[in-house]
């Protein structure tokens, strides 16, 4: 008798949108961006930019600056309001390498967000089965503590077991 295991579609989904380049003079311009949700890391949605450059945003920062009227991020991501264009939000990207501003469709990110959503699934029980997979084993002697998402235990644990959460290549 065979077992019928009704398994998840574990593919990525994603989509192209069209953001608006806001440098520091007035010579803005259209940029492709591709918008990218992998099941395997229910947490985060991948932006990707021309030559490769890719950021993780935390879709719950996504979320959140899509219906504040205020700034949601306080790190390498911001997300607020447009005080011009009510249909946008102004997404701001700062790391050592340097500093850009975008203005990006709301609608379309909510689409993208309600798209890859998966009503009824807990994101940190997905965030425990991918940890479990992906995080090895130190030793089967030696027993690990439960992690604190909202402190930085997670961060430290998965730079010990060498995975790097925000940073991807084509």
């Amino acid at each position: 008798m065979k077992n019928n295991i009704d398994v998840p579609d574990l593919s990525p989904t994603g989509c192209t949108v069209i953001f608006t380049y806001l440098p520091d003079t007035d010579d803005s311009f259209p940029v492709a961006v591709k918008l990218v949700w992998d099941p395997r890391d229910p947490l985060a949605v991948r932006l990707g930019f021309a030559h490769g450059n890719w950021w993780a945003v935390g879709r719950d920062l996504l979320e959140e600056g899509l219906s504040t009227d205020d700034t949601a991020g306080l790190g390498d991501v911001r997300i607020y309001p447009d005080r011009v264009f009510d249909d946008s939000v102004i997404i701001e990207f700062d790391s050592p390498d340097g500093w850009a501003v975008f203005r990006a469709p709301r609608d379309q990110l909510k689409e993208f967000l309600a798209a890859t959503s998966r009503p009824g699934v807990d994101p940190m029980v997905e965030l425990d089965a991918w940890l479990e997979r992906e995080v090895p084993a130190v030793s089967p002697n030696v027993s690990v503590p439960s992690l604190n998402v909202a402190g930085i235990g997670i961060g430290i644990a998965l730079m010990l077991a060498g995975v790097t959460l925000w940073m991807f290549r084509d």
